[in-house]
């Protein structure tokens, strides 16, 4: 992810993140260009990863790193998404309107079977998002682990599939706080694994590759003195990684 160690994370790499997150609340607005629906869909992710990072943050500060593997692997999931977009632009959108197609047909099933009545504008807004939409070549990328893989390489893809291992029902997580040795059982009030650098680590790599994949999608590249700078501080390369094809 990043060849940061533990203390260039918390002395440089803290600061830089703090410098991303600032570029995502800055009140200058963000050139996306009439038309291009790349652009737009980009610019809700990234802001949906910012406050995703801000929230890390906060929970770092408070010791409740081991509790954010959900939230860990969804920044990934977001950075993964970001540089897709920046690759294919409308292709990436017209296979994300299929996944959005699909899940919506879901929900409508799921409330139907539930019971659940829904308003005029809902059923408006239903019908439109499952109205037919063109056939895309890129849906398998939907799949959250080919789109890691893709885009991200197979060290980000293990972290990856390791957060999925901590961020639900598992064995994974009682072994956190269950350590056994043959007949003895020790159960534990915290968790045997310190993820505060994990934290950093990937809220710095999600935030620097999703301002540089939207910041390549805008009309003027606004962000671009900012990201360099911390390129060049970190030693970060300023090319967007592509897609293996292998």
């Amino acid at each position: 992810m990043t060849n940061l160690t533990a203390a260039d994370l918390q002395i440089r790499g803290i600061p830089a993140i703090e410098k991303l997150l600032d570029l995502a609340n800055n009140e200058i607005p963000i050139p996306l260009g009439p038309g291009n629906r790349a652009p737009v869909v980009a610019y809700g992710l990234f802001m949906n990863l910012a406050h995703q990072a801000y929230a890390l943050m906060l929970l770092r500060e408070q010791d409740a790193d081991h509790a954010c593997a959900a939230l860990r692997r969804s920044l990934i999931e977001h950075t993964a998404s970001l540089l897709w977009l920046a690759d294919d632009t409308e292709k990436a959108v017209n296979a994300i309107n299929r996944g959005l197609q699909y899940t919506q047909k879901k929900l409508k099933e799921a409330a139907h079977k539930a019971g659940m009545g829904q308003d005029e504008r809902t059923q408006a807004t239903l019908a439109a998002t499952l109205a037919e939409l063109l056939p895309s070549a890129e849906t398998h990328l939907l799949q959250h682990s080919k789109l890691v893989d893709a885009y991200l390489g197979p060290t980000l893809g293990a972290i990856w599939h390791a957060e999925s291992g901590y961020a639900h029902p598992s064995i994974h997580v009682v072994r956190l706080y269950v350590e056994q040795n043959g007949d003895d059982t020790k159960l534990h009030k915290r968790p045997r694994l310190d993820a505060a650098q994990q934290t950093v680590a990937t809220c710095l790599y999600a935030l620097y590759c999703g301002a540089l994949a939207l910041n390549s999608l805008t009309q003027e590249p606004l962000w671009e003195p900012t990201l360099r700078s911390i390129a060049e501080d970190l030693g970060l390369s300023m090319e967007l990684p592509r897609r293996n094809t292998t």
